[in-house]
């Protein structure tokens, strides 16, 4: 009996120990990996939420959650001395170690500003619209979708598009047929035409007016176009045959002069492509991504290729390739581009960003939700994104990502920023199982951005 109660015993002890061990061993791993926290108010024991924290004189960051929980990876090689720094808006900022947080268990207290506080009270105690007000400007004379746009000398010019209408026809058909006889009937009616246009559109800022150039481009959508200098270099995209059936990759670029009116044709042009970031960089064009070609199961061929184009020399120099190929829009920010949202299979969430000084890659993080072809404009530090009644803003230096709601419900639009204010261009309306470029201009100012609540906000980690 001794001897078999031993042998539990020992069998406990050896089963209990092991299982000690585990836990310890696990702990400290993930210890020497992650620190992991919570971060309350000193007076109220409340969790602060969105609270900094970073370690000194690193990039290393994270924010807490609305449980005041934060954690902080890629901490293995830190030593027990390293400087932590906590702040949060209304508190008082603490630099503190990586032992002192261990020594507390894990458990920091800031302390309350009070001028900070009562500064914050009072914006909260302001009235916030729940809508992002917009004006209404001058029409296009006419409207497109999946075009190119530029601003040179307070004037805005509009490059071809799309000025296709499409009908849903079969959706259609199917929602307001109740019988297999008028199901055929319906079948039958189809409107639809496609149609790109290769027309210049130019928007005065000062007097609120629209010409139309006397020049004429290659019909053209999907396309890019930028400004160097006195220039708009216009390229990619596709073109259709005269029978409307076959679809051709844009292989030329046309540069044209603002100043002259002239046109002038580059054959050199290594991407083609369709809906594709480009953005300009000094003297250089920068473009990246997009596709190729739709199979025949419906799938798309993406690109991961970027180029730099320098427009003194005509010479073409490849870059770092994208973390993969996709459909895409950018913005340049700070000698990064920016790459939000796009198209792999779906829309997609990713916020992407490429250092032209490092020529490295480096996840940002997701939006909300994934955007297909976002309209993209930047001001200082924050970029603006817009997609059908929503309207983002992203500040690159703090991660701060929020999302407003605006009633402008286009697709496949433009945006751009001039002297405080946001101008969001043509794009397409769905009304009706219906699809038709649109004329419409709008501008916001940014003050509305103070003015209204966000729907969501988010620290990108």
């Amino acid at each position: 009996m001794s001897i078999k109660n031993t042998q539990t015993s020992s069998a406990k002890i050896s089963n209990n120990m092991i299982l000690a061990l585990l836990i310890f061993f696990t702990t400290l791993a993930s210890t020497a990996q992650t620190i992991k926290g919570t971060v309350l108010n000193k007076e109220t024991n409340k969790p602060v939420e969105n609270a900094s924290i970073s370690v000194v004189n690193t990039s290393n960051g994270t924010f807490t959650n609305a449980r005041g929980i934060f954690k902080l990876k890629n901490t293995s090689g830190l030593s027990p001395l390293t400087k932590i720094k906590f702040s949060s808006l209304g508190y008082k900022t603490l630099v503190t170690t990586v032992q002192s947080i261990k020594d507390v268990n894990y458990i920091v207290y800031l302390e309350s500003n009070a001028e900070k506080l009562k500064e914050v009270v009072v914006s909260s105690n302001k009235k916030l619209k729940k809508n992002i007000s917009f004006q209404i400007l001058a029409e296009m004379p006419f409207g497109v979708s999946n075009f190119g746009s530029s601003i040179i000398n307070n004037k805005l010019y509009v490059t071809a598009g799309d000025l296709s209408f499409i009908e849903e026809n079969e959706k259609r058909a199917i929602d307001n047929s109740e019988t297999m006889g008028e199901l055929i009937n319906n079948l039958r009616i189809n409107g639809s035409w496609v149609s790109y246009s290769n027309k210049i559109q130019v928007y005065n800022f000062k007097d609120n007016s629209w010409e139309v150039s006397k020049q004429k481009l290659n019909k053209k959508a999907y396309h890019k176009t930028v400004a160097v200098n006195e220039g708009l270099y216009v390229f990619g995209g596709k073109t259709i045959s005269l029978n409307k059936k076959r679809e051709y990759l844009n292989n030329k670029i046309e540069v044209f002069n603002t100043t002259t009116n002239a046109i002038i044709i580059d054959d050199a042009y290594p991407h083609q492509a369709v809906n594709f970031a480009a953005v300009t960089y000094k003297n250089n064009i920068i473009i990246m991504g997009g596709s190729t070609k739709v199979l025949d199961n419906g799938k798309k061929l993406y690109r991961n290729n970027s180029y730099l184009f320098n427009t003194s020399t005509g010479h073409w120099y490849q870059l770092t390739k994208m973390l993969k190929g996709k459909e895409t829009n950018g913005v340049l920010v700070n000698n990064k581009v920016f790459l939000v949202g796009g198209f792999h299979n779906g829309p997609l969430k990713d916020i992407e960003a490429y250092d032209l000084e490092t020529a490295e890659w480096k996840a940002q993080g997701n939006l909300f939700d994934g955007i297909e072809r976002p309209a993209l404009a930047s001001n200082n530090n924050i970029i603006y994104i817009f997609d059908s009644k929503k309207i983002l803003t992203y500040n690159t230096k703090t991660k701060l990502l929020k999302e407003y709601k605006i009633d402008i419900p286009l697709k496949y639009a433009n945006m751009h920023y001039l002297n405080g204010k946001l101008y969001i261009l043509g794009g397409s309306k769905y009304f009706n199982y219906k699809s038709k470029a649109a004329t419409s201009l709008y501008t916001i100012n940014l003050s509305e951005f103070k003015n209204t609540k966000p729907r969501k906000e988010k620290y990108l980690n």
